[in-house]
């Protein structure tokens, strides 16, 4: 996978996110919404890493 379409798309997060994925997921699976933002930081770190 190219790393600049994964960057593009992690660059989208929304800081809504962790409120609207639970409703979404409605309890069908575990959702760890304060953790998110912190995951897709690394994320987008790893990804960059990529580029170079």
């Amino acid at each position: 996978m190219d790393p600049r379409d994964d960057l593009r798309r992690l660059l989208g997060f929304s800081p809504f996110w962790p409120d609207f994925i639970p409703l979404q997921v409605a309890g069908r699976a575990p959702v760890d919404g304060p953790g998110m933002a912190g995951r897709v930081t690394s994320l987008v770190r790893a990804t960059v890493a990529r580029l170079g």
